[in-house]
């Protein structure tokens, strides 16, 4: 049995020892963005499981990052028709967008690394 997996992705920056990148998942693994940055030898910084130790107490220590530098900004979601809710009428293609903002951990970390202009 084979997973067929599918992430888009786009550098938006490039430091000596990293890449910021903006991850567009096609399908719904587990861990699929942090699998295939596993896999093309970037690890996501701070996991555990498929990173880099090193990396990640480089980034602990010089930067203040102590969580997974991965972070889900906007989420659509299809809205359906449920048995609880029979007399609202909601259209099977009716798509609501939920967006995130970045932890103050994260924009810290993008401010020290000069990153911050991509988030705003």
């Amino acid at each position: 049995f084979i997973k067929s997996l599918n992430t888009g992705e786009q550098a938006d920056a490039v430091l000596p020892a990293c890449t910021l990148v903006r991850a567009k998942p096609e399908t719904g693994r587990w861990h699929q963005i942090r699998r295939h940055a596993y896999r093309i030898g970037m690890p996501v910084i701070g996991d555990s499981e498929h990173g880099d130790s090193r990396a990640n107490r480089w980034w602990r220590r010089n930067m203040g990052l102590n969580r997974l530098a991965l972070h889900c900004f906007s989420l659509d979601i299809r809205i359906r028709a449920s048995a609880a809710n029979e007399k609202k009428v909601v259209d099977n293609d009716e798509i609501t967008n939920i967006l995130a903002p970045l932890p103050e951990e994260f924009s810290a970390v993008l401010r020290r690394s000069e990153l911050q202009d991509l988030w705003e």
